[in-house]
């Protein structure tokens, strides 16, 4: 079949926050995030099982009240972008430093239990950043990597 106007191959659908969209049995549920610019994060959840991907932000308490209320959440993404030194520069443009995450993440009910990942560090920072998140001594915790792969 040749795509026309009628029968796209792609079609683009605005979503709303909090508003779930269920594509081939992965529900996807936007979550507006704190950052300067309008930022996504996202709830997946399949087969009952939840996952969230904070996107770019900032200190938030929204996606810590969505993922406290998940029965079955098996993970988390969160951004931690800059230094504890860059404090200021995280603030103004809605990341985080390891010291706000390690505080941001008592929020969730489930710390210590379910697998956090960090991503967003920059190349140029990350050696300090690394020693920096190790002296949080937050269990199941670690960095992503460009090859980190997910599966629900």
């Amino acid at each position: 079949m040749i795509p026309n106007s009628e029968d796209p191959i792609l079609k683009l659908q605005a979503i709303e926050n909090y508003q779930a969209s269920v594509i081939d049995g992965l529900s996807i549920t936007p979550i507006p995030m704190n950052h300067p610019v309008p930022c996504t994060g996202f709830l997946l959840d399949q087969d009952g099982k939840q996952f969230i991907y904070s996107a770019d932000t900032g200190v938030s308490d929204a996606i810590w009240k969505v993922a406290n209320a998940q029965p079955n959440l098996c993970g988390l993404i969160i951004d931690c972008s800059f230094p504890n030194d860059y404090e200021f520069l995280a603030n103004i443009s809605g990341h985080m430093t390891p010291k706000q995450m390690a505080q941001d993440l008592k929020k969730l009910n489930k710390l210590g239990v379910v697998p956090i990942y960090l991503f967003h560090m920059k190349p140029e920072t990350l050696a300090i950043m690394s020693k920096e998140i190790d002296k949080e001594n937050i269990p199941h915790l670690r960095m992503l990597t460009q090859v980190d792969e997910f599966l629900l």
